[in-house]
């Protein structure tokens, strides 16, 4: 990642930035679908393929 690239947010983490403006926070990326999102608030991956049981 390099200055100026531009972060996509799963839908929980832009309803946490929306509400919480200037604040500083650790997100993280999602080895599937390449979203970032807070941790804190977990994440459910829509691309992520799960194996048949």
């Amino acid at each position: 990642m390099k200055k100026g690239d531009v972060l996509h947010y799963d839908y929980e983490t832009q309803k946490w930035l929306r509400q919480h403006p200037g604040y500083c926070t650790t997100v993280t990326q999602c080895e599937d679908c390449g979203l970032f999102y807070k941790p804190s608030l977990g994440h459910k991956c829509k691309k992520k393929v799960k194996p048949n049981v």
